[in-house]
């Protein structure tokens, strides 16, 4: 994620739940010993570990192709 971050851009209004959860993301401590525990399990974790996949899983587009959708008409 942290190569990745440079190069990705969020939507200030669509995402601001996404970014809330990345800033608060962050380890359990061990304060007697001083060590990290992971991470906490929280209401941040799933999607900053959402974050973290895609950019391991991300793939730069090779070509572009507009995607047509039919007209379906909405009951």
């Amino acid at each position: 994620a942290r190569r990745r971050f440079p190069s990705i851009w969020f939507d200030e209004a669509s995402t601001e739940a996404g970014r809330a959860a990345l800033g608060w993301y962050h380890e359990k401590r061990d304060e007697v010993r001083g060590i990290g525990l992971g991470p906490e399990h929280d209401w941040a974790s799933h999607g900053a570990d959402a974050f973290g996949l895609m950019c391991i899983a991300y793939q730069e587009p090779t070509s572009f192709k507009p995607i047509s959708y039919p007209n379906l008409p909405i009951a």
